[in-house]
């Protein structure tokens, strides 16, 4: 029986993690790849840090580096049509992007060099060298 359920689930019993969170947030805001690519990084630049991302659900974290990556490019950071088809709100979003936004912020310290070398690159839109707004969205 159980090998009848596990072929039914074709062995595919993961757990959602931020990374297919932001891939799905980005699909539904039609993002382009420079704003997918800058909220991996900011996703990915969360496993680094414990302290405090342990604390937020994975969609949480996606969410806020989608915000994130939106309001750094430009673009309106979560749009209405985001709260509806996530729940969230931005005001819900406020603890983990600023968590996020001081991880961004710290990027060039030299513990960061791994994920910062990778996100470097062309395929990647060099998003690592980006820096974060002054400002933020709310």
């Amino acid at each position: 029986m159980e090998h009848l359920i596990l072929k039914v689930l074709s062995f595919d019993m993961a757990v959602p993690t931020a990374h297919f969170f932001v891939n799905k947030f980005s699909r539904l805001l039609k993002s382009p790849e420079e704003v997918l690519h800058l909220a991996l990084f900011l996703a990915e630049m969360s496993m680094l840090d414990c302290d405090p991302f342990l604390r937020y659900l994975p969609s949480l974290i996606a969410a806020s580096a989608v915000a994130l990556a939106n309001h750094t490019q430009g673009r309106v950071a979560w749009p209405q049509h985001m709260v509806e088809w996530t729940g969230y709100t931005l005001e819900d979003l406020r603890e983990c992007y600023v968590n996020l936004y001081r991880a961004f912020s710290r990027v060039q310290e030299p513990q960061q060099h791994a994920i910062r070398d990778k996100y470097k690159s062309n395929k990647w839109h060099g998003v690592s060298q980006l820096t974060p707004r002054s400002t933020f969205p709310w």
